[in-house]
């Protein structure tokens, strides 16, 4: 029944959740796809995210490549970046959660490829956000000695969960 109600949009899910806030598709919310032009051999924050899959009270921007929530609160923030590219074995690739630029989350481990491949890495994490000057991007890095390239399948979100 709840779920029902939930993905309708009229629920207040106080009774079984203890949620409270704006609901469906009015939650404060941004997704946008990155696209593949980020190649990177060190650590570079990622790039093209060339359009808004869906916002609501964030700012996506194509220019500088941050979304920019407008209402104040904590946000469930992530990223999932794929990329491909060459590299030697035991290499380090890493993803990067940012905030106004500086890193609050990031996942990586070692990897043994020695040759192409495409690799994914998700990264997950919260961070208060006053609704008006900050912002938040995210980042790639690897150790490998040679170039990745981002080739379009990742996506970075941002979604609002209290105040």
């Amino acid at each position: 029944m709840a779920l029902t109600k939930l993905l309708s949009g009229g629920v207040d899910l106080t009774e079984n959740f203890l949620f409270t806030g704006r609901l469906a598709g009015d939650i404060p919310h941004g997704v946008a796809q990155h696209d593949n032009s980020t190649s990177f051999n060190s650590t570079t924050r990622a790039q093209g995210l060339d359009s808004s899959l869906s916002s609501s009270d964030v700012t996506v921007s194509t220019a500088n490549n941050r979304l920019t929530p407008t209402v104040a609160g904590n946000y469930i923030c992530g990223t999932v970046h794929v990329f491909s590219g060459s590299a030697s074995a035991g290499y380090t690739p890493s993803t990067i959660l940012r905030k106004n630029g500086t890193s609050f989350q990031h996942v990586g481990d070692i990897n043994n490829y020695a040759s192409g491949h495409t690799e994914s890495y998700c990264t997950i994490g919260l961070a208060s956000f006053n609704g008006s000057t900050d912002y938040f991007d995210t980042a790639h890095n690897h150790n490998a000695g040679t170039t990745m390239t981002s080739n379009g399948h990742g996506r970075t979100f941002m979604i609002r969960v209290s105040d």
